[in-house]
């Protein structure tokens, strides 16, 4: 019984370590998820975004202040925490900033900020979404951002499967 029980375990192990990332909760979910930006500088490569280095950045031409990023998910995803970061060479430059998830009946805004500086964290109730997106409102010169990353806790998880949105 004892031998049954153990290799039992050792697949649940297997299979859980198998899973799809959207299920995993210290899982950064955003490099699984297809990436678009209002408009790209020249030479500036939206995937800077998600690539976990400090020294990338994605930003935007230098006559657009107010861009949008936009990331969507082939299936809904748990989520309850965003963090943005900004190049730091280039300056803390982002003024005000949205994050917001699509519904049913469209945009909802989860959180905001007034500036990212090094790290902005945002932190709302536990939804499963499809689309969030990154809306830089304010900006002195064209946004330099050097991460976003999308996270879930364990009791975020839980509050996500009452409020599934696709």
């Amino acid at each position: 019984m004892k031998n049954i029980l153990f290799i039992f375990l050792i697949l649940l192990s297997v299979a859980c370590s198998r899973q799809w990332p959207g299920q995993l909760t210290d899982t950064d979910m955003a490099p699984y998820a297809d990436i678009a930006v209002t408009e790209s500088a020249r030479g500036s490569d939206r995937n800077a975004l998600v690539d976990g280095d400090p020294l990338t950045y994605w930003t935007s031409p230098a006559e657009l202040t107010n861009p949008i990023i936009l990331f969507s998910f082939k299936e809904s995803v748990a989520m309850d925490k965003v963090v943005l970061r900004e190049f730091k060479e280039g300056g803390n430059r982002v003024g005000y900033f949205e994050v917001e998830g699509y519904v049913k009946n469209g945009w909802m805004k989860l959180g905001y900020g007034n500036a990212i500086e090094d790290e902005a964290v945002v932190l709302f109730s536990g939804i499963r979404l499809k689309h969030i997106r990154v809306k830089i409102v304010t900006s002195a010169g064209n946004p330099m951002i050097s991460g976003i990353e999308i996270f879930c806790s364990e009791k975020g998880r839980a509050l996500a499967e009452k409020y599934v949105f696709n």
